[in-house]
């Protein structure tokens, strides 16, 4: 009995299966679950793998598994890749991800924009296009969707804090991957089926949004954005960036100079980091520090208070000095900075 099966063993077909978990039972080698048995792989035609790895970006070899393990269905094997990279993402998601990009978008049409930051663990990977080209789509997804789940801050701006960043996630995204297919999905499967392909924990940290005005058409505004990037010519993405809403009564004689000057302090911000706007803004905490500590809290106008700072474009003047000279040349009245949104990369990120 056993020399009969030893030669059985030793002349199976070399097309047949030998499954390579195998088991010692009394001297006698045994296959698991088959006994020369013929292959039941899934063969996969070639031009199905190039179809899957133009649909989703995937390698071309976890292409051929999805295909295999969904026998060969498209649809199948593209949700196989969701959640093998969902399971990816899991184990990713407690590297730290201080890198990546701040993007800036404005829609003009219905006075909102938004400003938000994603990040990577890489600068490598931030500056990739694949990387860029998200942060852009899911920009544009938040400002053509409702959301909610943030808090509403000073001056109607709507926050998103990295504890509530995720109430976007549900979104539906619009995204064109580097074959140029477009598809719909939401913000958090764009996001996982990135993180598989790059292989870095890539997160939203944060967004802030400007909302339209609601004051009943008494008051009219006009918003703009930077992001700085030395390397590109166009500012929606970058490692520092900002949104502006500038607020006026009145016609306005010349939008072009207003357009203008509204996208010079949008330069300024990042330029010169303030972070409030009048110096009736400043936290009563850092108030009370200055007198702590028998600090003029005039010190701190340069530094942190917007209307304050030396305007980067005409040096001579403070911005709130130029608002309203340049209030008076357009005709229009009371034109001021309603709100602003500067982020940098990282600050608010913990690095190890």
């Amino acid at each position: 009995m056993i020399r009969s099966l030893n030669f059985a063993l030793k002349n199976c077909n070399k097309n047949i299966l030998i499954n390579s978990n195998r088991t010692i039972n009394n001297g006698l080698l045994l296959k698991k679950n088959s006994f020369c048995t013929q292959s039941s792989e899934v063969k996969v035609p070639t031009e199905l793998v190039v179809q899957l790895r133009k649909k989703t970006q995937s390698p071309v070899q976890e292409c051929k598994k999805a295909l295999q393990a969904s026998n060969n269905d498209m649809e199948g094997a593209v949700k196989w890749l969701l959640e093998k990279g969902k399971a990816t993402a899991e184990k990713l998601k407690t590297r730290v991800s201080a890198e990546g990009v701040i993007s800036v978008l404005v829609d003009s049409n219905n006075g909102k924009a938004v400003i938000l930051e994603m990040n990577s663990e890489t600068d490598f990977v931030s500056r990739g296009d694949i990387f860029r080209n998200l942060a852009r789509e899911i920009s544009s997804a938040t400002l053509s969707n409702e959301i909610s789940g943030g808090k509403v801050a000073e001056n109607g701006i709507l926050e998103f804090e990295p504890t509530q960043v995720e109430n976007i996630y549900p979104i539906t995204v619009k995204t064109t991957n580097e074959d140029g297919v477009a598809q719909e999905m939401t913000i958090k499967d764009a996001i996982v089926r990135i993180v598989s392909k790059l292989r870095e924990n890539i997160v939203i940290r944060r967004a802030s949004f400007i909302q339209p005005l609601n004051n009943g058409g008494n008051s009219k505004s006009y918003i703009s954005s930077y992001a700085h990037d030395s390397t590109s010519e166009k500012k929606d993405v970058g490692r520092l960036g900002s949104i502006v809403q500038l607020e006026y009564q009145g016609d306005c004689n010349n939008m072009d100079s207003l357009k203008e000057f509204a996208n010079q302090l949008a330069i300024h911000i990042v330029s010169n980091s303030p972070s409030v706007i009048t110096t009736n803004d400043i936290p009563s905490s850092v108030l009370e520090e200055c007198k702590n500590n028998n600090k003029n809290p005039e010190s701190l106008y340069d530094d942190m208070v917007l209307y304050e700072q030396s305007y980067m474009y005409s040096p001579d003047h403070t911005v709130k000095q130029y608002l309203d000279i340049l209030s008076e040349k357009l005709g229009t009245k009371n034109l001021s900075v309603k709100t602003f949104r500067r982020y940098a990369i990282g600050e608010t990120a913990e690095r190890v």
